[in-house]
């Protein structure tokens, strides 16, 4: 009776370390599997990097670290130009992957910010604008310098401004692309905003008005803007260039002793454009340009600059005294068929700079 008592009692145990005992044949099993599995894989890499990891050591005879790796039995040795351990290593790991070809693009240019970073800091800005330039040669879209104003004139994108206007735009640019010559520029992607802010300081030192120094800058920024895809520029370099407050100061009329100053003091042809505009009210930049197929027997027709775009004529009429001055330029001015001829070349290039010579 006890005898079957203890067997009942001893079969569940009995069961119990049987099952336990399973369970840790598998386990052992599994473990033996993972393992060789991992030798597997241990295995294939080594035999992929050729047996030997990148190792960094150093030489009596150099504060550097050198890193060593090898590839298809090859061995390679080389300088991490590096002293710290850490650092080195990742140089040298960095270096074995290039030459297996295992680098993306992003892992080059993270490798390539790192070493620039190690450079001295005067150094560093140079050397990212250099490599910049270089990426930026072998882009799809390029523009030359020499070539940004036509394309800017073929561009629907402009507008439709005035030939005053344009004449006006063509100064401002002839300017800039005499100045960014000089730095060596060749097309228009590779001017920097360092480069653009040289320009409107040298611009600013040549004492112009804040009115003439914004109209530069100002152009200059929408004329980039225009040429954005044809030239293949990431950012507009004038983006961040501030215009100048305006101070401008008011002009008073000149006093009858003035003008009467003005007048005998006067000698060439800037007593004839003052007479003109005297008598008539006329502009400089109306004066100038003045042809004889506008001067008539009572008066002067002309489209002022101001409402050239709208293509408004106006009738002057011709003083007694205006008469006789224009009779007197005639008699003068030889077959041209500009009333004032040299300062009507200079202005057609450029309008300030004929303003500048009159009165200079």
């Amino acid at each position: 009776m006890f005898t079957g008592l203890s067997l009942c009692v001893a079969t569940p145990i009995i069961r119990s370390k049987f099952i336990l005992l399973r369970f840790l044949l598998r386990f052992v099993l599994a473990m033996l599997f993972c393992g060789a599995m991992l030798r597997t894989e241990k295995h294939r890499a080594l035999l992929t990097t050729g047996g030997v990891m990148a190792k960094v050591f150093k030489r009596p005879d150099s504060e550097y670290y050198y890193a060593r790796f090898t590839i298809d039995g090859k061995e390679t040795w080389l300088s991490t130009k590096c002293t710290q351990r850490k650092q080195a290593q990742a140089i040298a790991e960095g270096k074995e992957q290039a030459a297996r070809g295992k680098q993306n693009v992003d892992d080059y240019f993270s490798g390539l910010m790192a070493l620039i970073s190690r450079m001295p800091t005067e150094e560093q800005d140079i050397k990212r604008n250099e490599y910049a330039r270089r990426l930026m040669q072998g882009q799809s879209h390029t523009l030359p310098v020499a070539a940004a104003w036509q394309a800017w004139l073929d561009s629907p994108l402009k507008g439709n401004p005035g030939q005053m206007t344009i004449q006006h735009y063509d100064a401002i640019w002839r300017r800039f692309a005499t100045w960014i010559a000089k730095v060596h520029v060749e097309y228009l992607h590779e001017i920097t905003e360092a480069q653009a802010q040289d320009y409107i300081a040298d611009l600013w030192r040549s004492k112009v008005s804040p009115r003439t120094f914004n109209g530069h800058t100002k152009f200059l920024k929408s004329m980039f803007k225009v040429l954005r895809v044809k030239a293949g520029l990431v950012a507009n370099v004038w983006d961040n260039i501030k215009t100048m407050d305006k101070e401008t100061q008011s002009r008073h009329n000149f006093t009858p002793a003035e003008l009467k100053t003005i007048c005998s003091r006067a000698q060439g042809a800037i007593r004839y454009m003052i007479g003109i505009g005297l008598y008539t009210g006329m502009r400089l930049g109306d004066v100038v340009p003045l042809k004889w197929a506008n001067i008539g027997e009572d008066s002067i027709t002309i489209i002022p600059s101001k409402t050239k775009r709208k293509g408004k004529q106006i009738s002057l009429p011709i003083h007694p005294v205006l008469r006789t001055l224009l009779d007197e330029l005639r008699k003068g001015s030889g077959e041209s068929e500009y009333l004032f001829p040299i300062e009507a070349a200079v202005f057609q290039k450029d309008n300030s700079a004929a303003s500048k010579g009159v009165f200079r």
